[in-house]
């Protein structure tokens, strides 16, 4: 837990991702001078000011690396380039630079026009790597909605989310059973028993909160509790973002903030997802959990029952 009493502002770094169309298979000779700039490209990035990580395989670059299949359209291919930087200022510094812009000037001989959205900037708490399937959701959000705090541009940024967090208190008990309510219903509803329904009710929840208050977290924008986390021994029971605050990494920060309360006192952290919950099992998965398998979770009811829920079982190591 947050020690009581305190607050933790998040930090943030920008990650970016850019896709290209292939015109020619990479060992073409149209794609040479491409291939040979990688290298200098890649050293100037790893030394510019405010350079963080970029996706890389053992040989150094991406170009091995199998992402945005999808959107190879009528192209030979594509390849991606993901990297984090300290700021949006740091990374327009390097991609406009002299040095990068030589091959910028280049990119129509190499790679294939594109009307839809190649490049998504985003926010991530400090210290977290993106995977290539965040990315994808990324521009694919980018280019339905246009520019947003979820995937924005270069021409169109956002400032990084401003939220913290501090323990739960008395005061946030009927906000978090809100929280709680939206986001249990829209998460397992229709996926599990009927008779656990009766006892997931708004004022069940209200009456629920306080057993766990004292290894509650919540998230804050402006003093409004946006999300909740709760750890118990080995366990994280519970963790919801309301549906605003869906995509601005607030559950990333709890999620972590879980991790670290839970590695205090054990090796192995794990949690339970409802069969069926496809978008919490891919969030997980992308922060580094997997899926231990199958079990029926014995769900608590005030009457001092349980109800078998069948579930995944998703495991993170910490130690």
């Amino acid at each position: 837990m947050i020690p009581p009493g305190t607050v933790r502002a998040m930090a943030w770094e920008l990650a970016q991702v850019n896709v290209g169309r292939l015109r020619a298979p990479l060992d073409s000779p149209v794609l040479a001078d491409f291939m040979a700039a990688l290298d200098p490209i890649n050293a100037a990035a790893d030394a510019a000011p405010g350079f963080r990580w970029r996706l890389a395989t053992d040989e150094g670059n991406a170009t091995a690396i199998r992402a945005f299949e999808w959107d190879a359209a009528d192209s030979v291919g594509v390849i991606v380039n993901m990297s984090v930087w300290d700021s949006v200022e740091s990374l327009s510094d390097f991609t406009f630079g002299e040095l990068h812009r030589t091959v910028l000037r280049r990119r129509r001989e190499w790679f294939a026009p594109m009307s839809e959205a190649y490049t998504a900037l985003w926010w991530v708490p400090a210290g977290e790597r993106p995977t290539t399937e965040e990315a994808e959701e990324r521009v694919r959000h980018l280019r339905k909605h246009g520019p947003t705090e979820t995937a924005f541009t270069f021409r169109a940024p956002f400032p990084p989310p401003e939220f913290t967090l501090r323990p739960g208190a008395d005061t946030d008990v009927r906000t978090i059973a809100e929280i709680w309510h939206d986001g249990w219903a829209d998460a397992h509803l229709g996926r599990v028993p009927d008779a656990l329904l009766a006892h997931r009710t708004f004022e069940d929840l209200v009456r629920r909160v306080p057993i766990r208050l004292d290894v509650t977290t919540v998230a804050t924008v402006d003093e409004q509790v946006v999300g909740f986390a709760v750890a118990h021994d080995d366990e994280l029971e519970q963790l919801y973002v309301s549906t605003a605050a869906r995509g601005s990494g607030v559950a990333t920060a709890l999620l972590r903030h879980a991790e670290r309360v839970i590695a205090a006192n054990h090796r192995r952290a794990w949690l339970a997802v409802v069969d069926g919950n496809r978008r919490a099992r891919r969030f997980y998965e992308r922060c580094g959990w997997y899926d231990g398998g199958p079990f029926d979770y014995r769900a608590f009811t005030e009457d001092g029952t349980t109800v078998a829920v069948p579930c995944r079982r998703y495991v993170r190591d910490l130690g």
